[in-house]
């Protein structure tokens, strides 16, 4: 009589969900790590749906799940924490912005301008325009904040605002798109738009234009504008 040997263990296959959820995890690592934080979310989500597999016994792969969803929330965890870092710095910087143009301090104002013989002129004039703005609205009295957005902090800067007109002008067009950077600060009477124009009005974006307001953050310091433009929420 034959000796009886064991039947080998039923084959099971390796888990789709686990392998995808492992791949996206290093892939969507670089957008989460520019600020774009949630995308980590999916890998995560996929272990979650693929889990009744692993815990069924159908499908191999657990450990590799565990894998995945250990580097999607460890760098979505990072990744949101940097961002919120990044947003904070940049409203501190405004603030600093905003506080100058309060107290008329017009050292700090000149740091924010792009280098140039007009340099003081446009000092004069975002003073000027600081000033009716600030008989219509009252004082600055908050902290600076960045527009939210899924995109990230940068984003959240450069994303023209939505039914907005120009405080100081309202027949004045709002800026191109990605033509200025943009943030919010609080008056005592209403909430303001604040737009960093990067490029004189009507003239094409010329890379010596863009480099000229980069300057100032390759030496550590702040984006620099060609002028100030501020902007409310259209009355309905």
């Amino acid at each position: 009589m034959a000796p009886e040997h064991d039947s080998p263990p039923a084959y099971r296959p390796l888990s789709g969900g686990a392998v995808t959820a492992l791949v996206l995890a290093l892939l969507l690592a670089i957008p989460a790590m520019i600020g774009v934080w949630w995308l980590e979310a999916i890998p995560v989500l996929i272990v979650l749906l693929s889990w009744s597999g692993f815990s069924s016994g159908r499908r191999r792969g657990k450990v590799l799940a565990l894998v995945a969803g250990g580097i999607a929330v460890t760098v979505g965890g990072f990744a949101y924490a940097g961002s919120r870092a990044i947003a904070a710095e940049i409203e501190r910087q405004f603030d600093r912005l905003m506080t100058a143009l309060e107290q008329g301090d017009r050292k700090e104002l000149a740091e924010w301008v792009v280098e140039g013989p007009d340099r003081d002129a446009i000092v004069d004039r975002c003073l000027s325009s600081y000033a009716g703005l600030r008989g219509t609205f009252g004082a600055y009295a908050s902290r600076t904040k960045l527009q939210p957005s899924p995109w990230g902090p940068f984003h959240g800067a450069m994303a023209t605002p939505k039914g907005i007109v120009d405080a100081v002008d309202a027949a004045r067009p709002v800026p191109e798109p990605w033509h200025a950077v943009w943030f919010e600060a609080g008056f005592s009477k209403a909430r303001v738009f604040v737009a960093g124009l990067l490029f004189a009005d009507g003239a094409d974006v010329k890379e010596h234009d863009l480099d000229a307001s980069m300057a100032g953050m390759k030496t550590g310091g702040h984006i620099r504008f060609r002028d100030l433009r501020f902007y409310v929420e259209k009355a309905d």
